[in-house]
């Protein structure tokens, strides 16, 4: 059967490792104006980008997200080849099916509907459900059938998130869907969404996730 083999090259983790050396400080100095003076999101970026580089991690990343994706219908991640991987090296069954573009092109609307809803239940049930996300998200990382079914690729970069987190997370949505203004002030405070209060523009922030949730 045909594989697809994702190998690593030589020396890139301790070559991407000296350039987000170097980024973080960009990152630092362009958001002091943001929550935690942008340390926070500098230190995630190093964790995940360098996390990209542990392909055995990526093949732990891949099994659980099968297991994940099970119970919903159309969804599937390639199965890995233990045999044939290791840290630097990724083989996975080889998926075939449509890009993205030839899919939006070629698809009936009833096809690009059920996309659509697999894209979402796969996202937001992973998250809300299980507090783990698949963070490079974007259409180069799906492979699309013609019935809509799609399979997920690329499990590189993934965001496990704790219980208390989620938690807070799950009161920040509600209080958006349910348009409870003062419980949505207290959700963003406690998540670090908001820099210097006294300067914050509430008003466009509600807006911008009304849209979004």
């Amino acid at each position: 059967n045909p594989v697809a083999v994702k190998i690593q090259y030589p020396e890139i983790r301790q070559a991407l490792s000296e350039d987000l050396k170097a980024a973080s400080k960009l990152t630092r100095l362009g958001m002091l104006m943001a929550p935690g003076g942008g340390k926070e999101l500098a230190n995630e970026m190093k964790e995940r980008f360098l996390e990209e580089c542990d392909y055995a991690q990526e093949a732990n990343y891949l099994r659980t997200f099968q297991q994940l994706v099970a119970p919903i219908e159309g969804a599937s991640v390639p199965g890995v080849i233990a045999d044939r991987s290791g840290t630097t090296v990724l083989t996975m069954d080889f998926v075939e099916g449509m890009s993205f573009d030839e899919f939006r092109i070629q698809a009936g609307q009833a096809e690009k509907d059920r996309a659509a809803e697999i894209l979402a239940r796969f996202i937001w049930n992973n998250i809300f459900r299980h507090g783990i996300f698949n963070a490079d998200p974007h259409p180069g990382n799906y492979v699309f059938q013609p019935t809509g079914d799609v399979t997920f690729l690329d499990f590189g970069c993934v965001k496990q998130f704790d219980e208390d987190r989620m938690q807070l997370w799950k009161r920040f949505a509600r209080s958006i869907l349910e348009g409870d203004r003062e419980s949505f002030k207290h959700t963003s405070l406690e998540m670090g969404l908001v820099g210097r209060e006294r300067r914050f523009q509430w008003e466009s922030h509600w807006e911008l996730l009304q849209y979004l949730y």
